[in-house]
């Protein structure tokens, strides 16, 4: 008797569970190429849910991923702060100048609310739009680690110089970004993403020692 195909959530339950599933789960992660499928430019594609929900469903059916992802890019998250987002001609969006200029500066960050935040609720709305297109897939959500967006809102240079030189205002800046984090990641979870990645280039040992990170 010839069993069925796994479906993709079913796949990566049994992998969770320490079993063998009937192949390897496969997560293909194409961020910006459902625009080129759509014939939209990145801007476009990223300023209405539909397109980003209709692209992941063709990447996944022309690639057989067992994943598709509500990512919209770091940028949209430090877009939440406060922050500028740039669209160049080609390629995805980039950020704007960092929100913090002066190190004393930090003591005035507070999380954004999420639901206060137009460009987290279009991400949102994208989660759900996907749970219901894609029922056999896995959903994946992203959430910037604490340590890692400090980067994006104070610029590397100066970021460097609050974790080297200033404690206060590095435990400061950790707390509302874990605030801010906790709530995000649960708001991703509660529109339907299956599960979270947990991004955190910036502990990176080849950017700086172990024991900072």
């Amino acid at each position: 008797m010839t069993r069925r195909p796994m479906t993709s959530l079913e796949r990566l339950g049994v992998v969770l569970q320490g079993g063998i599933p009937d192949r390897v789960p496969c997560f293909i992660l194409p961020h910006t190429h459902g625009a080129r499928l759509l014939g939209l430019t990145v801007r476009e594609y990223f300023s209405a849910t539909e397109n980003v929900v209709e692209g992941q469903a063709r990447l996944l059916a022309r690639y057989g991923s067992d994943c598709v992802s509500s990512f919209f890019g770091a940028a949209v998250e430090l877009e939440a702060w406060g922050g500028e987002v740039i669209f160049p001609t080609e390629g995805p969006a980039v950020l704007g100048p960092p929100i913090v200029k002066h190190a004393d500066d930090i003591l005035k960050l507070e999380p954004p609310r999420i639901g206060d935040a137009p460009c987290l609720q279009r991400v949102l709305e994208a989660t759900a739009g996907l749970r219901s297109r894609c029922r056999d897939a896995a959903v994946l959500g992203v959430v910037l680690s604490p340590f890692t967006l400090p980067s994006l809102q104070l610029g590397l240079e100066l970021y460097l110089e609050v974790l080297t030189e200033r404690p206060d205002l590095l435990e400061h800046l950790l707390k509302v970004n874990e605030e801010y984090a906790v709530a995000w990641g649960n708001a991703q979870l509660a529109a339907g993403a299956t599960l979270l990645c947990y991004f955190d280039p910036f502990s990176s040992p080849t950017m700086i020692p172990p024991e900072l990170s």
